[in-house]
């Protein structure tokens, strides 16, 4: 269960980093 829980959590935290790539080009784009 660890090995497959560490997997996972890596893989939440590369969607998680798109996200917040994503949040941060709109507010990019906002400001210009």
């Amino acid at each position: 269960m660890k090995y497959l829980n560490k997997i996972y959590g890596a893989h939440y935290c590369v969607k998680r980093r798109k996200v917040e790539q994503k949040s941060r080009m709109k507010k990019y784009e906002r400001r210009s």
